[in-house]
């Protein structure tokens, strides 16, 4: 329940947090801290900023990975993005609880984000079953032709998400490029 949620997200007050790139902590930004807006007596952690070397980092990265991951077979993309769903609803309570502290929303619109950022992931892992990966056969002029319409990946995406839906509307767009086989 919720309860238990806010008593785990609890136990994280006064964590530093640092930015990471490629699984490597980077922590040479500035911090700051991050205060509750209900209760800003109340700090929640500090965050090392990311600097601009950290995003071209993070760039070359998402890069570099690009090419391995366009090349999964998009049954196993989805594989692990529906297990990304399961784990933020395994984790909602927490979760909605940070969310609350860290932006302000009540419970009930907390829960709701979370959740539909689980949903995100399970929609679009959904939509590439349901279109067999977005491979399909087109109309052909002769039987010795072979056309077809075939989803192919861009590349890096970048997403930034806004602070009144922040999960939700960062794991919407993130969750459909990462299913289509972008980084």
């Amino acid at each position: 329940d919720l309860e238990h949620g806010l008593e785990t997200a609890r136990e994280w007050f006064g964590s530093t947090l640092a930015s990471y790139v490629n699984g490597e902590a980077r922590t040479h930004g500035q911090t700051f801290d991050v205060t509750s807006p209900v209760d800003t007596s109340l700090t929640l952690c500090t965050v090392e900023s990311a600097t601009t070397d950290d995003v071209d980092d993070a760039v070359a990265a998402a890069k570099a990975a690009s090419h391995r991951w366009a090349s999964t077979p998009w049954q196993d993309r989805i594989a692990l993005l529906r297990q990304v769903g399961d784990l933020i609803c395994e984790r909602s309570n927490e979760l909605a609880a940070l969310m609350s502290m860290e932006v302000g929303k009540n419970r009930l619109e907390a829960l709701g984000d979370v959740e539909e950022a689980a949903v995100f992931f399970r929609y679009y892992s959904d939509q590439m079953e349901k279109n067999d990966g977005f491979d399909v056969p087109m109309d052909k002029i002769s039987d010795s032709e072979t056309t077809r319409s075939v989803m192919r990946p861009y590349g890096v995406w970048g997403v930034v998400g806004p602070f009144n839906f922040p999960m939700a509307l960062a794991a919407g767009p993130a969750a459909g490029a990462l299913a289509a086989g972008n980084t």
